[in-house]
């Protein structure tokens, strides 16, 4: 999975909002962390910081920005992930949102 993949389906977990960019890294390392993905997660003022994170969330905002609307359903993300050149299957972000929903750290996270 790359950051890219990864700023989508944390959108999508999130309804398509999220309360700033600090919480999106931070929920981004926690994943990474958990499913062993290298993003180049770094120490920064105030918490762990991935240029690969911050460069997808610029790519995404684009993406939404151009469409005039949020693509955070599994076809949604299919249909922005392919917009941009990123293969993910129907069931691979099926599974990642469930996680996602799932996830008791992400809901402290957001709280």
């Amino acid at each position: 999975m790359t950051a890219d993949n990864l700023i989508l389906l944390i959108l999508a977990q999130a309804g398509g909002q999220l309360s700033g960019k600090t919480l999106l890294q931070k929920r981004a390392y926690f994943i990474s962390k958990i499913l062993n993905f290298q993003l180049g997660f770094k120490p920064h003022f105030y918490g762990p910081f991935s240029s690969e994170i911050e460069n997808a969330t610029g790519q995404c905002k684009y993406l939404i920005l151009k469409e005039r609307q949020a693509p955070f359903t599994v076809e949604g993300i299919q249909k922005a992930a392919g917009k941009l050149g990123w293969e993910i299957s129907p069931e691979a972000v099926q599974k990642a949102v469930t996680f996602l929903t799932n996830s008791d750290l992400l809901a402290k996270a957001h709280s």
